[in-house]
């Protein structure tokens, strides 16, 4: 028996077994499919059986369609996942398990719209299934923002109070939106039906510690500590707890203990080690941190613990606090070199950032991000020259990295040196031919010297490697609508687009200028206004806007509009004030 048919035989009694045991078992219990983007809808609605049983044909049975999205997924071929799963659901509209592997499978893909309608779909029939209502809070959130997923949590906790998950979900939202108040409400409630809950107490002591409640965020952190007292994260909480209240005595304890149950906690020796700077004891701030540098060597786990830590607004100086410490010791060290200038960058002192960018060596992994932030502040600057001669200096030393080359093409680009943008960017696709970031920056630059035809195939090259590439899409489609050419292919590509970001404003004035020079005014200029809504001072989309209402017959609307874009330094104010001009 050859290999071939042996898969065969082995791939039929699979699903036979797998038909048996679900003709056995209503609910299967799976954990949800994590995937890409779905290229394989169904494109008809599939007969349904009266009742799924192993007697059935394998394409009559739902759980035949479930296992080739399970095998497909298994093989790595994830175009068809979501599309097989459809089929099952098709079969079996009724079941919870399939309805909610689609729906996750499509919320892991990003393909919200389409997640939306499923579970919608799915709680006609089941309007009270918690596990699809959770799943739609996750969508909602997606899509309409924090505040409209709010009822939804509310209601699964009407229906069942229990539910730890709709509890966590809503105080997190709570959260995000600010109302904390309502935050700490809800993480009282799941502490009251679920009194070990770890997470309510944690949560509560954040909380409480925003609001400088600072007695009640010790309780529930010491809640927590006694619940499980191996959590080092909320002794570290604590000790930050401790520090803000100037207790540094309960601070420093906090660490020694820390330390003491596991020596190699970084976190907890940085933190001490500042606790000791901060406190003026700095001969044991430096024997820590020398203790520390010995310890760890190039350990790349320092320096991410650093910058997770403390790269941020509000703790820039303990950054470098740590940092200069450090350097005493390992003055040519790169990541903490690196680590020192991009505190300086956040601080918004290049030149300071920039020399110790500088001293990232070659062979060090940090050496094509600190050569990158180079060229970005000395950008920022407006000393695009530099900037060149840098990342020129870069790709010389390390010439097989694709990012170097994208921003040494796109800084050629900023020079208007196009032929040289477009020498950079194809020594970047020598070593990277997929990486679509120097695609679409090349298509760019062909558009700009008047190559329209190779810009539109470097656009569609992108398009193989990601279809779902909102950019691409969108290039394509406005490039067809702005020549008046191919429109019904445009507005599909720009549609395709919008399904990916939905309230984009320049995709939205692609749309709208489609509409424009299909005749279709009145849909143009409802979809203008939705562009300028998300974007008021594109110069291009409030020329767009004017054109509009001159079609419309409202020119007083199209002068107010064409003035407002002259005020946005359009790329043609000779041609805007023309129009202006004309109409009055």
């Amino acid at each position: 028996m050859n290999r071939m048919v042996k898969e065969i035989i082995s791939r039929i009694g699979l699903i036979l077994l797998v038909l048996l045991a679900f003709s056995c078992q209503s609910s299967p219990k799976t954990s949800p499919v994590s995937l890409k983007p779905d290229l394989a809808p169904v494109k008809k609605k599939l007969k349904q059986p009266s009742q799924a049983t192993s007697s059935a044909l394998p394409t009559e049975n739902p759980y035949y369609y479930y296992l080739e999205a399970q095998l497909a997924q298994s093989r790595g071929d994830n175009e068809n996942t979501a599309g097989y799963l459809r089929r099952a659901v098709a079969l079996d509209p009724s079941s919870l398990q399939l309805n909610q592997e689609l729906v996750q499978v499509l919320i892991d893909q990003k393909q919200y719209a389409e997640a939306l309608e499923a579970v919608n779909e799915a709680l006609v029939l089941k309007p009270e299934a918690i596990p699809l209502l959770l799943l739609k809070g996750e969508i909602t959130h997606e899509v309409d923002g924090p505040q409209a997923a709010i009822p939804i949590y509310k209601r699964i906790l009407t229906l069942d109070p229990k539910q730890e998950k709709a509890y966590l979900s809503l105080g997190n939202t709570y959260r995000e939106i600010g109302q904390l108040e309502q935050a700490i409400q809800v993480y009282q409630q799941m502490t009251s039906v679920y009194p070990d809950s770890i997470s309510g107490y944690y949560y509560q002591g954040h909380l409480y510690a925003a609001q400088k409640q600072y007695d009640l965020a010790e309780k529930a952190f010491l809640k927590v500590l006694a619940l499980n007292p191996d959590l080092d994260a909320v002794e570290l909480e604590l000790a930050r707890l401790y520090k803000i209240q100037k207790k540094m005595g309960k601070a420093e304890d906090r660490y020694l203990k820390v330390i003491e149950q596991n020596p190699h906690q970084l976190l907890a020796q940085i933190q001490l080690g500042l606790l000791y700077h901060q406190t003026g004891q700095l001969d044991k701030a430096r024997q820590l941190f020398d203790k520390l540098v010995k310890v760890t060597g190039n350990d790349l786990r320092l320096i991410s613990t650093i910058a997770k830590e403390f790269l941020e607004p509000g703790f820039l100086d303990e950054t470098l606090i740590v940092v200069n410490h450090l350097l005493e010791k390992r003055p040519n060290e790169s990541g903490l070199n690196y680590l020192a200038g991009l505190a300086y960058a956040e601080k918004k002192v290049p030149q300071q950032a920039i020399l110790y960018f500088e001293k990232v060596m070659a062979k060090h992994p940090f050496f094509v991000n600190a050569a990158i932030q180079t060229g970005i502040l000395l950008h920022e600057q407006g000393d695009i020259t530099s900037a060149v001669e840098h990342l020129e200096k870069a790709v010389s030393q390390k010439s097989d990295d694709a990012k170097l080359y994208r921003y040494l093409g796109f800084y050629r680009e900023q020079q208007e040196a196009y032929p040289e943008a477009i020498e950079a960017l194809n020594r970047g696709l020598e070593v990277d031919s997929e990486n679509v970031d120097i695609l679409y920056r090349l298509g760019i630059v062909q558009d700009k010297l008047g190559q329209w035809e190779p810009s539109i195939a470097t656009m569609q090259k992108i398009l193989v490697f990601d279809p779902n590439n909102s950019s691409a899409l969108n290039f394509i489609g406005y490039s067809y609508a702005d020549k008046g050419v191919r429109l019904d292919e445009a507005e599909a590509l720009i549609k395709r687009a919008l399904t990916q970001k939905p309230n984009d404003g320049f995709i939205l004035d692609s749309l709208g200028w489609v509409y424009y020079k299909k005749g279709d005014y009145g849909k143009a200029l409802e979809t203008m206004l939705l562009s300028v809504e998300q974007i008021s001072d594109d110069p291009t989309i409030l020329e767009h806007l004017g054109d509009v209402y001159v079609k419309v017959q409202q020119p007083q609307k199209a002068v107010e509009y064409y003035r407002q874009a002259l005020k946005h330094d359009p790329s043609d104010p000779a041609s805007v004030q023309q129009k202006i001009d004309a109409l009055q």
